[in-house]
């Protein structure tokens, strides 16, 4: 039974039984009205994947096979009461002191919630889109209207919520690779306070860039610096804790070891990989540093410094996750690279100050056969933003990263605009769930002209 048909049907009144209008708790109902044959009552976690099957169909023993719960004459004036509101997930065998219920939950940028009234297990279903205007001025001018980011997010939760799977997707062809809008699919499992393994498609979180939610970003893009450098998705596993050695969870680490070509990648390549290692230290305490801004303004200093290495072995991309894609069969050597970096970002009352520093060395300047030649990207840069709250819903921000060439390295990454300023102004309706967006950009460099754009946005997030 899919989540829309059980809600609708939940909703409707009991067809025949009738309760007192002060209705019982459940402890209270005769064990006459339940049916003889109850068995004992299973958990309500194990249940939930079923209420998300695409399947109409509702096996043997759920909901739909439970008797209606008989009338108690206790008064004679009588009403009807929602099934939503007393029926189990399973018959009640006569001995049980209390039930589990379904519980439903809706907020505004965090999705529809369906769970087990002990919070064991979970399914949460969230969306988000992107709705943009670009006007770009390079010579000529050009103007863009479009829905970006748009994405869909199911997560679901089970076993003491040790048991963590999510499916992520995008439906906008700009975050289309490989062909497919998939990005992220993984399952982990949560071993205790100090390791977690997550199997599958998933971000590898290397920096600080990276590790910013999209929802999160406080400008419309993402820095250009991220683009060139970005290890963003790829299918391997990683173990990983927020928690290491349980004090105040100030300490944080990440290892991973993934195929290295990125995400949705369905053709042979020579073989390789990608290992990556981060530490994270707050030494004031968690917070949230998925997230640009301090909407919240606490008078509570937040601090969070990382450090991480990468080496991404017989590589096939030029250069970081979002760069092209080349066969490396064709070519007699490889070229492997090398990855360092380090970040900070801090919070305070509303102000938000962040930075990061790349570099990344390939093993050769490049690779090439009879007819082609494939150049590696050695080069290096940095990021610095910050933003402040000018009041609880506005806030201003800025923006500026520059990247360099080291040594022999591709041409283009000495001809592309190497430096990038952005300047915005942000307003918050209801958080990063609802917000509208203003962003100027500009990036130049002394032998290019300079390129500037335009950008307004609204974001929703369901």
């Amino acid at each position: 039974m899919t989540p829309a048909l059980f809600f609708f049907w939940a909703m409707l009144p009991l067809p025949t039984a009738s309760l007192p209008t002060e209705a019982l708790p459940i402890e209270a109902l005769p064990t006459e009205a339940l049916p003889a044959e109850a068995g004992p009552t299973p958990r309500a976690d194990s249940l939930l994947p079923a209420l998300f099957e695409e399947s109409a169909d509702t096996p043997e023993g759920e909901c739909a096979q439970e008797a209606p719960l008989e009338a108690t004459p206790k008064e004679e004036k009588k009403a009807q009461l929602p099934l939503v509101a007393w029926v189990p997930l399973l018959p009640l065998p006569e001995a049980a002191p209390s039930v589990d219920m379904v519980r439903f939950r809706f907020k505004m940028g965090d999705g529809f919630f369906i769970a087990s009234a002990d919070n064991a297990s979970e399914l949460r279903l969230r969306s988000m889109a992107q709705l943009r205007a670009t006007f770009a001025f390079e010579g000529k001018d050009a103007a863009e209207f479009s829905a970006r980011g748009v994405r869909i997010l199911l997560e679901g939760r089970t076993l003491e919520r040790r048991l963590v799977f999510v499916v992520h997707t995008s439906l906008g062809p700009d975050e289309f690779d490989g062909g497919s809008g998939l990005l992220d699919a993984w399952v982990s499992w949560k071993f205790g306070r100090d390791a977690t393994l997550r199997v599958g498609q998933q971000r590898i979180l290397f920096d600080q860039a990276s590790g910013i939610r999209r929802l999160g970003v406080f400008g419309i893009t993402r820095e250009n610096f991220s683009h060139e450098f970005g290890l963003l998705r790829d299918v391997g596993l990683s173990l990983f804790s927020d928690d290491l050695l349980g004090h105040n969870e100030w300490l944080a680490y990440r290892i991973g070891l993934y195929g290295g070509q990125g995400r949705n990648r369905f053709s042979l390549n020579r073989s390789g990989f990608l290992a990556m290692a981060r530490l994270t230290l707050r030494p004031f305490g968690f917070f949230d540093d998925t997230v640009d801004s301090d909407l919240e303004r606490l008078d509570k200093h937040r601090l969070a410094v990382g450090i991480s290495a990468a080496y991404d072995n017989n590589i096939s991309r030029t250069g970081g996750h979002l760069s092209a894609h080349f066969d490396n069969l064709a070519f007699p050597a490889t070229m492997n690279a090398s990855y360092w970096n380090v970040d900070a970002m801090y919070k305070w009352k509303g102000l938000y100050v962040a930075g990061q520093y790349t570099r990344r060395v390939t093993s050769r300047a490049f690779v090439e056969n009879d007819t082609d030649r494939v150049w590696g990207r050695s080069g290096h840069g940095y990021v610095l933003k910050a933003s402040g709250m000018l009041t609880r819903r506005w806030e201003l921000l800025g923006r500026f990263s520059q990247q360099f060439g080291i040594g022999q390295t591709d041409p283009r990454l000495l001809d592309e605009p190497r430096n990038e300023l952005v300047a915005g102004l942000n307003h918050y309706f209801i958080g990063h769930a609802l917000k509208a967006q203003l962003e100027y950009a500009a990036r130049f460099d002394k032998n290019v002209r300079t390129q500037n754009w335009l950008r307004l946005q609204l974001q929703v997030v369901f």
